[in-house]
């Protein structure tokens, strides 16, 4: 069972079509809004002694993983290997043929070796059994934070806790100063002049605060002194802003899908124009490599732009409800796919995961090709005596 805090601000989808386990949970999470790709956790309790024979650690195997997608595996896998602890012996094929695919899918240990995770309510069995395993694509994006194990927070188990937060530090800071006024329509000459007079009000508050700045080749400002002066200036500039810039006034019909993200892959690109306006003016000729770099970024420009559509209206269809959808724009335009479960092939296959398959599955099954009609006699169409006489009628009577 999973638990998610409701006001966390977190877009949790369970993945109930990857695996057909329930012994294995696999969770898709992330910020909602994030342009960051969601980080996969998978759940997996491997029964030590299976009565039908089944281990979710073989089931596992059979996961159709995405090495792009950042992935932990984690859970009780009731598994020893050498990798994992010291033993005596060798271990189990399960254990070996676990580690092989691990390795085949880039997944590498959280836990140090011979970490304990687990401890008998007698006190006297300690053992590695809680493993966390993460793949190359959730280490090279950071998406896996302060992993530890845990033993004071176990809540009565005999197994300790396994705790850690998913995202990465690289979160784009709004700046609010920016998103409040609209310097567009600000008028340059008067904010200037606006700021100028407000600073040079008060000739003697001016001195003292600026002055030890102005002055740094006589004597050096002290860090208390710059710190006021960035304060100060920060205040002023806030206050004439106040009066003399407009503030934004966005409609909320124009572009709401609009993201800093886009922002920022529109200024690439006019930044790239401005570059080969430059270059072309001081040389006279076009340069290859700059317009390479114009055709990159507005594709760059466009795929932003369909997977920051994608991420809105996907998020305003699932907060839908039957009192507010009335309110939607061209709401039967739309379209929206919840995951269907694997289908399966049949005893000893491969279940089918992915769109496709489960399409080409039941086309096959449904759709069979029509047998051939054994029977080709023509109709006869000669007159009998039997025949029901034909009596013309009118279109009015029809």
């Amino acid at each position: 069972m999973a638990y998610q805090q409701v006001e966390a601000n977190l877009d949790i989808t369970l993945c109930t079509d990857l695996i057909n386990d329930l012994d294995i949970m696999a969770l898709d999470i992330k910020c909602n809004g994030s342009s960051h790709t969601a980080t996969r956790i998978i759940n997996i309790y491997n029964q030590p002694t299976a009565e039908d024979g089944e281990y979710a650690a073989d089931h596992l195997q059979l996961l159709n993983q995405d090495l792009l997608t950042p992935t932990i595996l984690m859970g009780d896998w009731n598994l020893h290997h050498p990798l994992w602890r010291d033993m005596e012996g060798a271990p189990s094929l399960r254990a070996w043929e676990t580690v092989t695919w691990l390795g085949e899918n880039s997944f590498s240990l959280l836990n140090a070796c011979n970490q304990v995770t687990y401890q008998s309510f007698c006190g006297h069995f300690f053992t590695p059994l809680n493993l966390s395993f993460v793949n190359e694509a959730a280490t090279v994006a950071g998406s896996i934070n302060g992993w530890r194990i845990d033993a004071d927070n176990h809540c009565g188990s005999d197994h300790f806790a396994t705790i850690f937060s998913v995202g990465n530090d690289d979160m784009e800071m709004v700046d609010v100063m920016e998103l409040k006024w609209n310097w567009k329509e600000a008028n340059k000459m008067s904010f200037v002049q606006s700021l100028t007079d407000s600073l040079h009000a008060d000739e003697l508050e001016y001195e003292r605060v600026f002055g030890p700045l102005r002055d740094h080749h006589i004597t050096q400002a002290t860090p208390e002194e710059v710190d006021q002066a960035a304060v100060s200036l920060q205040t002023y500039m806030s206050t004439v802003a106040e009066a003399a810039v407009p503030h934004h006034n966005p409609s909320k019909w124009a572009k709401p899908w609009w993201t800093r993200h886009l922002t920022v892959t529109w200024d690439k690109i006019n930044l790239a124009h401005n570059a080969s306006c430059k270059f072309f003016q001081l040389h006279g000729e076009v340069n290859d490599d700059l317009m390479q770099t114009i055709k990159h970024t507005r594709n760059l420009f466009d795929w932003v732009l369909k997977s920051e559509k994608k991420i809105f209206y996907l998020e305003k269809v699932e907060k839908a409800t039957y009192q507010n959808f009335w309110d939607f724009r061209q709401w039967t335009s739309g379209s929206h796919q919840y995951p269907s479960p694997a289908l399966s092939h049949g005893p000893g296959k491969l279940p089918a995961v992915l769109h496709k398959e489960k399409c080409d599955l039941l086309w096959n099954i449904l759709f069979l090709d029509q047998p051939e009609i054994a029977n080709d006699a023509l109709p006869d169409m000669l007159p009998h005596n039997d025949d029901i006489p034909y009596e013309a009628l009118k279109k009015g009577e029809v």
